[in-house]
């Protein structure tokens, strides 16, 4: 029996992951192939067949951060009532998440808006409170980059390494202000565009990797 379940799992993933490449390359295939499949009625379906799938997986994707928040809720709640140790850190997460979740219904409903001329109150705690906290992330981040690569080269000292440290130093002064108008000004964004530009191909090739793996039925992930 968990023979015939791995590979009807197989065969699911290899026809869902099939369907999904001729879906989202369907205009490259050529008249012939395209007239094939407007004889037999299958082109609008194998055209929708990705954003369908796509919507899906969105929809799937909302809901379980959707279940998420609430068993993050309910756990602190479940703290707070217990009068756990640090409660106070749990109660303050629940009235500030209630409290965001309160002002973005009711203004999504009309019942909250903001006086004529003034930002919306969701646009008011997107400014206050979520870009100050992605700006002290930032900040703890730019610390431990900086810790994190002085501690490599006492442990692995390379050529990869010196470079690493040295071009993350420069940025992070360049980014100070101390660099302005050095040959060094434009640095940064040419790193974080060097840097992007590998992350996104990394993505790409890992994308492609895993795909070919689903349609060749080598990846068992799905089965576990």
């Amino acid at each position: 029996m968990r023979r015939l379940n791995d590979i009807l799992s197989t065969a699911i993933a290899m026809g869902i992951g099939f369907l999904m490449t001729v879906s989202l390359l369907i205009d490259g295939l050529g008249e012939n192939i395209l007239a094939l499949l407007r004889g037999v009625g299958a082109e609008p379906l194998l055209r929708s067949f990705a954003p369908t799938v796509v919507s899906l997986i969105t929809i799937t994707i909302a809901f379980t951060i959707v279940i998420g928040l609430a068993n993050l809720l309910a756990v602190h709640v479940g703290r707070t009532v217990r009068f756990k140790p640090d409660s106070i850190f749990s109660l303050l997460l629940v009235l500030s998440a209630t409290a965001v979740l309160v002002v973005v219904i009711m203004e999504r409903g009309g019942r909250l808006t903001a006086p004529a001329g003034d930002p919306s109150y969701t646009t008011v705690l997107r400014n206050t409170v979520l870009y100050s906290v992605e700006a002290s992330l930032a900040g703890l981040l730019a610390f431990s980059l900086v810790y994190g690569a002085a501690r490599l080269t006492r442990t692995r000292v390379s050529v990869e390494t010196i470079a690493f440290l040295i071009s993350l130093v420069v940025s992070l002064v360049v980014r100070a202000g101390f660099g302005a108008g050095t040959l060094f000004q434009d640095l940064p964004e040419r790193l974080i565009d060097a840097g992007a530009t590998g992350v996104l191909l990394g993505i790409a090739l890992a994308t492609v990797a895993a795909g070919v793996r689903i349609l060749i039925g080598q990846d068992s992930s799905y089965r576990e």
